[in-house]
């Protein structure tokens, strides 16, 4: 056998184990990526129940109905806005009745 014949099948065995150890760790990293999307699925999974329960558990303790509109209004709704009308028009016709008290005296 020539010495470029040696090598030539040396290189080729070479290749050979390069190729087969390159498809067994294609195997191990789709192996991880299967078992990380697992663990994912599983911690997403148990952070939903967890979201779910104290959401339930909120809205136990929240009021209901009409409670809940009534507090949103009261603090942005047009109720309170009206209320601001009615106290500062009030408070201007306070003044115009002493400014027509002080113009009498």
């Amino acid at each position: 056998m020539s010495t470029a014949r040696y090598l030539v099948s040396i290189a080729a065995a070479a290749s050979t184990l390069a190729v087969f150890a390159s498809i067994v760790s294609l195997v191990y990293l789709v192996n991880d990526v299967n078992n990380y999307y697992d663990d994912v699925t599983r911690n997403i999974e148990n952070f939903k129940d967890d979201a779910n329960t104290v959401w339930h558990q909120m809205m136990a303790v929240a009021p209901q109905g009409d409670k809940q509109r009534q507090v949103y209004e009261s603090l942005f709704g047009p109720a309170r806005r009206s209320k601001a009308r009615r106290v500062v028009a009030a408070k201007h016709r306070a003044v115009a009745k002493r400014h027509r008290a002080v113009q009498k005296a």
